[in-house]
């Protein structure tokens, strides 16, 4: 008869092959499951950074020149996004962030659009007030 600690141990060593082999079978998913998480984690601190690095009056400036760099990130953000809606993750969110990093004609339109919803709003100048930053403008009125 096994003492309980060397039942115990059995146990653990039998689910570590267990874990071990389904690893094994399914490293696919493994690894689409870890770029998931990692591209989760990424949106989520690049989302948070480009909230807080915003100025005040993004809205209200008009639209500068195109930035090739810029533009090169967010269509890789785009690209990853695209992915990401067939393997787990956050794909909807990636291309939306590349869609609002890219230089599109409509850009500063849609994301005006956007932040007219008080709600939206108001949740963004709360982040941004814990990060000690001043809150953004509300958008100007559509013309028509």
């Amino acid at each position: 008869m096994k003492t309980a600690p060397s039942l115990t141990m059995s146990l653990v060593l039998r689910l570590w092959t267990t874990v071990g082999s389904l690893l094994e079978e399914h490293r696919a998913f493994v690894v689409s499951g870890l770029l998931s998480i990692v591209a989760t984690v990424v949106l989520l601190i690049g989302a948070r950074s480009a909230i807080v690095r915003m100025p005040a009056d993004v809205l209200r400036q008009p639209q500068r020149g195109v930035n090739v760099m810029r533009n090169v990130v967010a269509l890789l953000v785009i690209a990853v996004g695209i992915l990401l809606l067939f393997l787990p993750g956050p794909g909807l969110l990636l291309i939306f962030l590349g869609v609002v990093l890219c230089d599109l004609p409509g850009r500063n339109r849609a994301l005006a659009n956007l932040l007219r919803k008080p709600r939206i709003l108001s949740e963004v100048n709360a982040f941004r007030a814990r990060h000690n930053k001043p809150p953004l403008l509300p958008p100007p009125c559509p013309r028509g």
